[in-house]
């Protein structure tokens, strides 16, 4: 189970995790941090019952205290906590882990994500490495652009959702791709950050959520060079049209929407 924000170790933690066949659980940081009470994160738990934890830092002690025991605790930085060092946990591959991963196939679990919970209680949805793979499939053959020319994204959308931790990760790394991890959010308060972020990556695909669109666009309208201008393509989940269409006029180049159906 990860508690963490995206971050360099959270991305480490899960491909190590894949690679020995042992499914992640990336949990909203609404979970682990901005709740008091971490009922939600406790109802996780009893689901899915983790032999490990990660938690980026002593930020999450409460969350980690939250859980209760659990076989191994593991940060990235544990100073100010007794949780394991991330780096203790380092060594070569032994033909142990290349006969795990031997064993993966396109059933074995990848990943369990939780739903937001916007219709009840969050809800485990099962990724499997082949659904992971399709999708990566289905990318490439509906851009083909992608394959001839490495995807550069820079991205705030967390990991504990699919559309970063599946969708955009995924995408980085199938197509041999560079992602810059924005820190940056679709906040009043944040989102010129993000807008400054982009316009200095200068990613060739951009993607955000419809709530960032019109802030996006009154901050990028400003910009001197607008941070859409280098992309082959954005997209702007569950965004009307109108506002699709006034985020149209920031660069000269044809847009394609696409439109789906999104889980509660």
């Amino acid at each position: 189970m990860i508690l963490s924000h995206n971050s360099i170790a959270h991305l480490l933690v899960t491909l190590a995790a894949y690679a020995i066949g042992s499914p992640v659980v990336p949990v909203s940081v609404a979970y682990s941090l901005l709740s008091k009470e971490h009922r939600e994160l406790r109802a996780i738990a009893q689901i899915v019952e983790p032999a490990a934890v990660f938690a980026e830092n002593a930020t999450y002690a409460a969350a980690v205290e939250a859980l209760g025991a659990v076989n191994l605790t593991v940060s990235a930085d544990s100073t100010g906590t007794d949780l394991t060092p991330l780096a203790r946990l380092e060594a070569e591959p032994t033909h142990a882990i290349a006969e795990r991963i031997g064993q993966i196939d396109a059933n074995s679990i990848a990943k369990i994500m939780f739903t937001s919970g916007s219709t009840g209680r969050p809800k485990g949805v099962v990724n499997h490495h082949g659904m992971l793979a399709a999708n990566q499939q289905q990318m490439r053959q509906v851009w083909p652009f992608l394959a001839d020319e490495p995807p550069i994204l820079a991205d705030w959308l967390p990991w504990s959702h699919t559309f970063g931790g599946n969708h955009n990760v995924n995408m980085v790394l199938v197509n041999g791709g560079s992602l810059w991890i924005d820190d940056g959010k679709p906040t009043p308060q944040m989102i010129e950050r993000t807008v400054r972020n982009v316009a200095d990556v200068r990613p060739s695909i951009h993607f955000n959520v419809p709530g960032a669109t019109p802030r996006w666009c009154r901050f990028s309208s400003v910009t001197p060079t607008s941070p859409a201008a280098s992309c082959r393509g954005c997209g702007w989940r569950s965004s009307p049209l109108p506002v699709c269409r006034s985020n149209c006029g920031t660069v000269s180049r044809r847009w394609l929407p696409c439109t789906g159906p999104r889980c509660g």
